[in-house]
């Protein structure tokens, strides 16, 4: 959810506002992805230890609250909006933020929804963020805890391993399900 509330005004600023620098702004957002995690993780980490946040769900939230594809995406669907929406709300006396979360947001409702989806299907099943930023099961999540599930010495209960998976990757088969329609809404753009 922190990465749509900080794509969302980072998009429109992209689509719709006009400033200075606006298209090297544009460019750096997508030169941020084509640089993966795993050649920052150092650094991120060496900056988190130092102030002490390894070990800690902050760890695993902060350097993923804002999204260059989140905030592409939403640039991309804003692109597509028509001006006028948003003169009328400032002729109405709507401020930036209301034009923003209150009239917008609801018009990029199948984009929000995908790109919640990729980021929530992303960090839920990602292993290898959590596993170098975390020594404590309490704050583990729950990839790192199936990949635990062996015995030592006995090795690999693989049934166990597999009622580990089942769970695993149901809440994604149900919020797959919950937001179904929109899903099938933001395709055939109806």
């Amino acid at each position: 959810m922190l990465q749509l509330a900080l794509a969302l005004p980072a998009g429109y600023a992209l689509a719709k506002l006009r400033f200075v620098g606006k298209k090297t702004a544009f460019v750096l957002v997508v030169a941020c992805l084509l640089v993966p995690p795993q050649v920052t993780f150092v650094s991120i980490f060496l900056m988190f230890s130092k102030v002490g946040l390894t070990n800690t769900f902050g760890a695993l939230v902060l350097p993923f609250a804002a999204s260059a594809l989140g905030t592409f995406l939403v640039r991309q669907a804003l692109v597509a909006v028509p001006d006028e929406i948003i003169e009328a709300a400032r002729l109405d006396g709507a401020s930036e933020l209301t034009i923003i979360y209150r009239i917008l947001a609801p018009l990029l409702r199948p984009t929000l929804v995908s790109v919640f989806l990729v980021s929530f299907v992303y960090h839920y099943s990602d292993y290898f963020w959590p596993l170098v930023m975390t020594t404590d099961d309490t704050v583990r999540t729950l990839p790192l805890g199936v990949a635990l599930l062996k015995e030592p010495g006995s090795g690999v209960r693989w049934h166990v391993v597999m009622a580990g998976n089942v769970i695993l990757s149901a809440p994604v088969l149900a919020l797959f399900a919950l937001v179904q329609k929109e899903l099938v809404r933001g395709v055939g753009g109806s």
